[in-house]
C-alpha cells in the first residue's frame, strides 16, 4: 500500500498528526490506521525497525479492539515487511494465520490480498 499514491514524504507528516490526534481522543482504530500507514512510509524508506515497532503497533491496538478482519490485515502486513527481510518461515507463519482469520470472520478483500501475498 502507498500512502497518498507513493510520495511518502508528504504523507508521513499528515499520518503523524492522525496518528497524534488519534492518540489524544482515545481512537485507537484511527490510531492503528495511522500506525500501520506509517509503517509502510518507514518500510519505504528502509527502517526495517521502525516498520516493525509501528506494524506491531497497529496488530495490538487492533487485537485489543477485537477488530479480527483488522487483525488479519495487519498480520499481513507484517508477513510481507518478514518476506522482504528474508524470513519466509516467519512471513508464512503470520499469513497462515492471517489466512484462518480473515476466512474465519468472512474478510473477503483480506483473503484476496493474502492470496495475492501468497503468490
Amino acid at each position: 500500500c502507498a500512502p497518498l499514491g507513493g510520495d511518502h514524504d508528504a504523507a508521513e507528516p499528515l499520518l503523524g498528526s492522525s496518528y497524534d490526534l488519534a492518540a489524544a481522543e482515545g481512537e485507537d482504530l484511527t490510531r492503528s490506521y495511522a500506525a500501520r500507514h506509517l509503517g509502510f512510509v518507514a518500510a519505504a524508506r528502509g527502517d526495517v525497525e521502525a516498520a516493525r515497532t509501528l506494524l506491531h503497533e497497529s496488530l495490538r491496538l487492533r487485537e485489543e479492539l477485537g477488530f479480527e478482519a483488522g487483525v488479519a490485515a495487519a498480520k499481513l502486513a507484517l508477513a510481507e515487511l518478514e518476506r522482504v527481510q528474508g524470513d519466509e518461515a516467519e512471513a508464512d507463519r503470520l499469513l497462515d494465520e492471517a489466512e484462518q482469520l480473515a476466512d474465519a470472520v468472512g474478510a473477503v478483500g483480506v483473503s484476496r490480498w493474502i492470496a495475492v501475498a501468497r503468490g
